[in-house]
């Protein structure tokens, strides 16, 4: 199995070159190949291969996730924003979303992708940023968390 990078977007294709056909899995973008008979990555491709999809997929979210609870700037991101201390934040923020809300979803395997669990990530960031002003230091660990986050995605699947 493989999985590919496409671009500065970290969009992620997962390949398997067992499989015969390839099949959308859900609406982030990730392609599963459940065997292409003889498919082998370009020199072009940033690549690396695992083992297995689903147990390595399930790992390397458990890792990304202890890693960010354990970031200096995840202190505001541990849990859910307490509407009695920003009892205005649901009028801007329409999908809250927070580390131990993650958590939960990465206990109940409920990420069927490496793109579905960083678009949270990236979501839970973005909130922060539309509801803090720039000069605050919750706007600034969103930034940091995010961009340690990103880097470690791209460490972790082979980006190169």
């Amino acid at each position: 199995t493989y999985i590919r990078l496409h671009g500065k977007h970290d969009f992620v294709t997962v390949y398997d070159p067992c499989a015969t056909s390839r099949s959308k899995i859900g609406d982030a973008g990730i392609y599963a190949c459940t065997g292409e008979a003889g498919w082998k990555p370009s020199s072009s491709d940033r690549v690396m291969e695992v083992d297995s999809p689903v147990t390595d997929l399930k790992s390397v979210i458990k890792q990304l996730h202890a890693e960010l609870k354990g970031h200096a700037s995840a202190w505001p991101f541990l849990t859910p924003v307490d509407t009695a201390d920003a009892p205005d934040y649901c009028n801007y923020i329409k999908y809250p979303i927070d580390l131990q809300t993650i958590g939960n979803k990465v206990a109940t395997c409920q990420y069927t992708s490496l793109q579905l669990f960083i678009a949270d990530v990236q979501r839970m960031c973005c909130n922060c940023r539309l509801y803090n002003d720039p000069a605050t230091e919750y706007y600034q660990c969103a930034n940091s968390l995010e961009s340690h986050f990103m880097a470690r995605v791209r460490d972790m699947v082979g980006n190169t």
